[in-house]
């Protein structure tokens, strides 16, 4: 990938490629054209609400730095149903993907990206809607994480504890 420019370049099924990759090879849209424009093309089966094509393209948040994008009209997104392409696909492939169990129904029939597990302690709007950027934290000497875990898994178990302090 390095030592080569392109003017366009497809991610395909990006699903399967990490933040960094895509980083790297965007360093190469460097290809010069007369009235052209550089771009960038993303596509996939949305996966986990976690993953960066959405953090980056729906919400045009960084994915690192959970900020949002410096230019966000830069960034966009499109949702493609399987049923409009129909014509092109056989009708027991499309039945096949509107009987699957209800997650992957999300993912590769109606094409949406997948909610927090169903039994998530914790649900990743609320974790950033209090996310407490760099600009905003203050300087900190000591992180201590404790960590109080169940020793079963019975309906009778203890709960696990998790605490993080800040000094």
């Amino acid at each position: 990938i390095l030592g080569r420019e392109y003017l366009n370049i497809l991610f395909n099924e990006a699903s399967e490629i990490d933040y960094e990759t895509y980083l790297t090879v965007k360093t190469r849209l460097a290809q010069l054209v007369d009235g052209a424009t550089n771009r960038i093309f993303v596509d996939l089966n949305p996966t986990s609400s976690r993953h960066w094509c959405k953090k980056l393209f729906v919400d045009k948040m960084d994915p690192v730095k959970n900020i949002r994008v410096a230019s966000p009209e830069r960034y966009a997104y499109m949702t493609i149903h399987p049923m409009a392409n129909k014509d092109n696909v056989s009708k027991d492939y499309l039945e096949m993907l509107r009987n699957m169990p209800e997650n992957q129904k999300r993912r590769f029939f109606d094409g949406l990206f997948r909610d927090d597990a169903q039994f998530a302690l914790w649900k990743s709007e609320t974790i950033n809607r209090n996310r407490v950027t760099e600009q905003k934290m203050p300087p900190l000497k000591r992180i201590v994480v404790a960590v109080d875990p169940a020793v079963s898994a019975k309906e009778t178990s203890d709960e696990t504890g998790i605490v993080v302090v800040g000094l």
